[in-house]
């Protein structure tokens, strides 16, 4: 009986993907359900497998402005996270996030560029909302959601406890948390963590907005 409900659910499931317009905010409901943790354990293996080398003599400015932004935001978008701000050792121009709050920005941006303090927080404000609207999960989850769903449905990892669906989904895409350093975003989800950025950091936490124009 068990196996007839998890197939209806599918079933419902694929009805909704394939035959209505609303996949993104299936999309959207399926990344919700997995719990802010994950986010974090998710993104803390992907950054463990690309071997950085930080670049410590960045430490506290980085740390400093980006805890700033952070705490400019309302505590319902950044509860669950660890952010963590740091520069890596790279000869390309470039910032990324992986879920969870890890942020990185490469010496050749911080250096070459001589970015001014509201450039920083301009790029920082930027990644900062590509994590706290999870763009990262939705990218993993998005090319692969049915057959994610799935395996979803009907997980079993015969640990003894029982997952939530969003439990379930989490331990899936920790298999797959080295894919993230590829990710690319789409054009929405860029303007969704721009404005994020200008609209709720920036000037709530007393950087000119115009750093992130004068950086682009």
């Amino acid at each position: 009986m068990e196996f007839a409900v998890k197939l209806v659910y599918f079933l419902c499931f694929c009805f909704l993907w394939y035959f209505t317009p609303f996949s993104t905010w299936v999309l959207n409901c399926v990344v919700y359900m997995v719990p802010r943790s994950l986010d974090t354990s998710i993104g803390n293996s992907g950054a463990g497998s690309q071997h950085y080398r930080i670049v410590r003599k960045y430490d506290n400015r980085l740390s400093s402005i980006g805890m700033k932004l952070v705490s400019a935001l309302p505590p319902a978008l950044t509860s669950g996270y660890e952010f963590s701000f740091q520069c890596i050792d790279e000869k390309y121009v470039n910032a990324f996030a992986y879920p969870g709050g890890k942020i990185y920005i490469t010496d050749e941006l911080i250096q070459d560029l001589q970015v001014t303090d509201d450039e920083l927080a301009a790029v920082l404000a930027h990644e900062i909302g590509h994590v706290v609207h999870r763009h990262s999960m939705k990218g993993l989850i998005e090319p692969g959601i049915v057959a994610i769903a799935w395996h979803a449905i009907f997980y079993e990892d015969d640990d003894d406890h029982k997952e939530s669906f969003g439990e379930a989904i989490g331990e899936i895409l920790m298999k797959n948390a080295a894919l993230i350093a590829s990710l690319s975003f789409s054009r929405a989800h860029e303007y969704e963590a721009d404005l994020e950025g200008w609209s709720a950091m920036l000037n709530s936490a007393g950087y000119n907005p115009v750093g992130m124009i004068t950086f682009i």
